[in-house]
């Protein structure tokens, strides 16, 4: 709102009006969206008294640019009417997203001395505007209007370009192969070693012009992830009023942009996440006030980027998770022995909340106990390459930290060789590579283990991981890769490290399905397929087994 429109709407205020304001947030993608505006405004205004619009739906033209309206009704309202009304008169046109309905007070029209000073130079900019057509000559016409222009893109040809860059790379990775076979070689004459070194300045060339164009392409799918966010309130207030609890959402970060993929995928998981965070979190205010807390509960969701990574946390500061729940409910369902139950960390327990159909909601209902939540979270994040971590305190509250690739495009990669086959591990998930020495590693209890930098870390054989029987070579050392396990540090060892590659990651054939530790596979530039792996599934599969 600008600084008029509140002057006038704290006008009315002042006056005693009781003032409720309608938030509409239209889909992006809709068609038509002023006209179908216009024939929700003329709906309601046959029932109540819509004074203001912003925009103005009166005007001749309004832009379809324009996502959010804002509607200002007066008078005596019943809001549970009201919201029933508006959904009654939304559901003929298809192009709202979500809406809020807000009694209006005078503190959400607070008039700030930006609001002023920008009344003020509008003010000084119309009375020169004035005097400079008083003054106007068409002879003294020297500027040139200038025009911004933006394009919708269908999301297929973004898509179609995705993979073109992707062949690319490919490309690019069969040329520079053919050029170290050639530095292999030993090349005499001059003019063949001249045409190499000419080959090398094209190759170093397309490598620029690859990763520009991959930047350029990855920029235009990414949107800021307030789409998302921006339907949780309404959740909240929701799930709240029907649990009788008071609930206040914090959103941090909504301006950090992800791939428009991503996006969609990660709807689900977030509101699973909210929705357990009131459920299940929060309490009811009477037991918070006799836990010494604030009657109303807090969530907050607060979402960055990082390297090559999104960060989305959901916290809360309710009752916390309780393992000694989650250990009756694993062991009611079979799912684990009582012997084994007590030997598993604090981790391992929480990471059965995830399990198809695990619940410990003491009643079914719509928002919890229906075996649905948490399991989606995960299998959603699996498919995105992404991971999720829980921490939780009894009585301080549970925070759920997604963390995301930034976009499932292209990714950076280690090769690296096993036995007499070559895999792929995503770059992020190493933490380091490491040359042991063999009289370095030492065996407890049947384990491979290894003093790394003052550290005790296990190691296992990917070959050992992957079910290959493994080979036993005349060797001196051994490459290792760490990785991160929940909270510790794993290695893995291999026979060679051959490099790191970008690769476009294609998923598993439908027919083969998910399997664990296997994300999906690419074409390396000699036209070898070649397997990327999650590190942790692949680790998580030997922890099974033991």
């Amino acid at each position: 709102m600008n600084y008029d429109e509140k002057k006038f709407l704290m006008g009315l205020l002042d006056e005693g009006k009781k003032i409720y304001k309608i938030e509409f947030l239209l889909k992006p993608e809709a068609e038509f969206k002023s006209p179908s505006m216009a024939k929700i405004y003329k709906a309601l205004s046959e029932k109540y008294n819509v004074f203001l619009t912003i925009p103005d739906l009166e005007q001749e033209h309004v832009s379809e640019d324009i996502s959010e309206y804002l509607f200002f009704i007066e008078g005596e309202i019943d809001i549970n009417e009201l919201r029933q009304n508006i959904e009654n008169i939304c559901k003929d046109e298809d192009i709202v997203e979500i809406f809020f309905i807000q009694k209006l007070l005078k503190e959400d029209l607070e008039i700030t001395e930006t609001d002023e000073s920008i009344q003020k130079e509008s003010q000084a900019n119309r009375e020169y505007f004035q005097e400079e057509v008083r003054n106007f000559t068409s002879t003294e016409v020297d500027h040139e209007i200038k025009k911004i222009d933006s394009v919708r893109i269908d999301i297929n040809k973004l898509n179609n370009l995705t993979n073109l860059a992707g062949e690319l790379i490919t490309c690019k990775s069969q040329l520079n192969q053919i050029l170290n076979a050639f530095k292999e070689t030993n090349i005499k004459d001059k003019l063949l070693t001249n045409l190499i070194s000419n080959l090398e300045k094209g190759i170093l060339r397309l490598e620029r012009i690859s990763f520009e164009l991959q930047e350029g392409i990855t920029s235009l799918r990414l949107l800021p992830i307030k789409n998302v966010l921006r339907k949780l309130p309404r959740i909240v207030r929701e799930v709240a009023q029907k649990e009788g609890k008071e609930v206040e959402l914090v959103i941090k970060g909504e301006e950090t942009e992800i791939d428009k993929i991503i996006l969609e995928k990660i709807t689900d998981p977030l509101v699973h996440l909210v929705r357990n965070c009131v459920n299940h979190g929060i309490e009811s205010p009477e037991e918070r006030v006799a836990k010494g807390k604030r009657p109303q509960g807090r969530i907050v969701i607060e979402a960055y980027a990082e390297g090559e990574s999104i960060y989305i946390k959901v916290s809360d500061d309710g009752r916390g998770i309780d393992l000694e729940k989650i250990k009756e409910k694993a062991l009611r369902m079979g799912l684990v022995k009582e012997e084994e139950i007590e030997k598993m960390s604090k981790e391992q327990i929480m990471d059965f909340i995830f399990l198809p159909g695990f619940s410990t909601a003491e009643k079914v209902d719509d928002v919890a106990g229906r075996g649905v939540g948490m399991d989606v979270v995960k299998k959603n994040l699996s498919e995105l390459k992404g991971e999720i971590k829980v921490k939780s305190e009894k009585d301080k509250g549970t925070s759920f930290l997604m963390i995301i690739p930034l976009t499932v495009a292209i990714i950076k990669t280690l090769l690296v060789l096993a036995g007499d086959r070559l895999y792929l591990l995503p770059l992020e998930k190493v933490v380091e590579t490491v040359k042991i020495r063999k009289e370095s590693i030492k065996s407890i209890t049947g384990k491979k283990v290894c003093n790394v930098k003052g550290e005790i870390v296990p190691f296992f054989s990917l070959q050992e991981i992957l079910g290959y029987q493994e080979t036993e070579k005349e060797r001196n050392y051994y490459f290792g890769i760490i990785v991160r396990y929940r909270e510790s540090k794993v290695g893995i060892i291999v026979e060679r490290l051959m490099g790191e590659y970008d690769v476009v990651v294609k998923p598993l054939d439908q027919f083969v399905g998910n399997i664990k530790g296997i994300v999906g596979s690419t074409i390396l530039g000699d036209g070898k397929v070649v397997l990327l792996l999650e590190p942790e599934q692949l680790i998580e599969r030997i922890v099974q087994k033991a």
